[in-house]
Formats: C-alpha cells, sequence, structure tokens
C-alpha cells in the first residue's frame, strides 16, 4: 500500500461488496473493506451510504482504495422496522441503517394535488424526531393556492413555526422561495421525504437539471411507496451539498415508535414538565399538555392529532 497521508472521504453508494467515496477532484474511488476492519464484526451496519471513511490508496491508483475506518456518526437514518431508540436508560435496539450523516429531512407536503393531510404531516415529523435529525417543512405548491386558501394555510404555517419548526412555503411554477430552497440545500446533506405527487424530484431537478433524479416516491393510500429507487445513494449537487435517497424507506405508521416516547417526539411538549414523569398527555390529571391546549397556547388540533398517533404507536416495551 502507499505512504500517502490517510484522509476521509464520504461514501456516496454502495453496489456489491464495493463501495464508492466521492473523489475530491471528482469522480467516484472505488473501495473494498480492510479484512482486518471486518474481523468480529456486523458488516450490516458497518459501513453506509453518508459515512466518512478513512481510505489508503493502492500504489499509483487514484481511484482504487481499502477502507480502513469509519468516523463517529453524527445521524443515523435507519428502517423503521425493528429500530427502537435507548429509553430509561436502557440499550438501543439496532435495525438497518439506511444514511448517516444527514444534516437534516426536508418533509416536501404538497397544499394541493394531492391533497394537504396534517395528519400525515405530523407522522412524518414524528419518524423524524424519533430519529434526532432536524425536520424543515416545505409546503410545495403553494400557486396552486385560491384566495379562500390562503387564510387556513398561512395559520397552519404559523402553527408549526409556534411549534419550533422551519416552514417554507414553495412554487416551482411562480418560483416562490426557490433562492431560500437552495439556501436551505447549501453545504447540507439533506433527505426529501413525503407523499407521493409532492413535487420533490421536480424541485431537485430544477436546480440540478443534469441529474435527472426521480426520488423515491409515497403512497398515502397503502403508507407506502413505489420501489422508484433500488439502491441509496447520495448525489453531490455543489460545493459541500448533497442529496440523499434511499429504497426501503417506505413505513409511515408509528407502531414502531413505543407510545411512552412519542410525546418526545413533539418539541413544543418535550419540555413541559407535569406532575407525573410518565405523562402520556392522553387523561391523566394535573397533565401541563392539556392544560395549555384548554388555555389556547398549544394547538388544539394538532393535540387531537397526537392522541390519533399516540393509538398506532406500539404498547409493547422494546426492552421487555
Amino acid at each position: 500500500m502507499s505512504k500517502q497521508e490517510i484522509s476521509t472521504y464520504k461514501v456516496l453508494r454502495r453496489h456489491g461488496g464495493f463501495y464508492y467515496c466521492e473523489h475530491p477532484e471528482g469522480g467516484e474511488i472505488e473501495c473494498k473493506l480492510k479484512g482486518s476492519f471486518k474481523k468480529d464484526r456486523r458488516t450490516t451496519n458497518l459501513v453506509v451510504v453518508g459515512d466518512h471513511v478513512k481510505l489508503d490508496f493502492f500504489p499509483g491508483q487514484k481511484f482504487k482504495a481499502l477502507l480502513l475506518d469509519v468516523c463517529e456518526r453524527q445521524t443515523v437514518m435507519r428502517r423503521a422496522k425493528g429500530y427502537q431508540r435507548s429509553y430509561g436508560g436502557r440499550d438501543e435496539r439496532e435495525a438497518q441503517a439506511l444514511i448517516a450523516n444527514i444534516d437534516q429531512v426536508l418533509l416536501t407536503i404538497p397544499v394541493k394535488e394531492p391533497d394537504f393531510h396534517p395528519l400525515l404531516l405530523d407522522r412524518f415529523l414524528c419518524i423524524v424526531e424519533f430519529m434526532e435529525i432536524t425536520p424543515i417543512i416545505l409546503l410545495n405548491k403553494w400557486d396552486l393556492l385560491e384566495a379562500s386558501d390562503l387564510e387556513y394555510f398561512n395559520k397552519i404555517k404559523l402553527s408549526y413555526e409556534k411549534c419550533g419548526f422551519n416552514v417554507l412555503p414553495l412554487s416551482l411554477k411562480s418560483g416562490q422561495n426557490m433562492d431560500q430552497f437552495e439556501l436551505i440545500l447549501k453545504g447540507k446533506t439533506s433527505f426529501l421525504m413525503g407523499p407521493s405527487g409532492a413535487g420533490k424530484s421536480s424541485l431537485i431537478n430544477s436546480i440540478c437539471p443534469q441529474l435527472d433524479i426521480r426520488l423515491g416516491e409515497w403512497s398515502e393510500r397503502c403508507k407506502t411507496g413505489p420501489q422508484t429507487t433500488t439502491v441509496t445513494q447520495i448525489y453531490p449537487i455543489g460545493e459541500k451539498t448533497y442529496i440523499a435517497d434511499t429504497a426501503g424507506f417506505s413505513q409511515v405508521y408509528l407502531n414502531h415508535i413505543f407510545w411512552e416516547e412519542l410525546r418526545f417526539c413533539y418539541p413544543e411538549y418535550r419540555h413541559l414538565t407535569c406532575k407525573y414523569q410518565d405523562c402520556l398527555h392522553q387523561s391523566e390529571d394535573h397533565c401541563l399538555v392539556r392544560e395549555l391546549v384548554r388555555e389556547g397556547e398549544l394547538d388544539a388540533e394538532r393535540y387531537d392529532r397526537y392522541l390519533k398517533l399516540l393509538e398506532e404507536c406500539t404498547k409493547e416495551q422494546p426492552w421487555a
């Protein structure tokens, strides 16, 4: 092997037993795992797309190397099935990792065509919050709104902003806030999530048409999406700017979340202290959340949706 200094590279995709990392001069570096790195380790989550890895190049080869080590992951997006976050000091039950080091998830939600469903938006938000990744809400196709719709959707926007979310109305047709959309992407690794017909691919292809990406779509009718994506991949679209896409992340139900954890997926509830430490904000006495809902300090409609989503969560303790 060469004696050149070992640097850190970003894994863009995997095919077969090989990993392909971004080359700083353009192109991809084909890598395989060093044998000693795999020894006595499960290879399922050992290296995933998005990882920052250390390489050692073969002599005279700029685009072939051995993968020596993986740097600590800042975030991990996992399959919902089989995933449980640590709770009460207990160990996390680890599901398959899909992408690592995602900076943000852009929840692309159309206001029309298809119709807007706040319950679906809250499901997506809970999934992302549960994985402890920053969500940003993109209210897409804003140009389709009639004047009579604007009051309702401005109220929706303010409601989610009050909960602590960044909300951006978007219109590819009129160009509304497209400059802000590009700024949100700049310097970040972003994953776009949303229902079928949300316009994710159109948004990305509008600013990077050479990629011609068709991002995986979702279906509200069956809660899954067609397999438009067959591999997990990260696309460089600018300096230190990436768009991530993955196959297999098609679950929109919340039955992978233990119902005592759902309240932590709501930023506006997370830091409120009720009389009982394990309060579910459901029907308990002296519940601060319910009191603030009655007083109008917390959104009553979002709270009603919280109760519906609570019934979707598993009541089986993941550590039992």
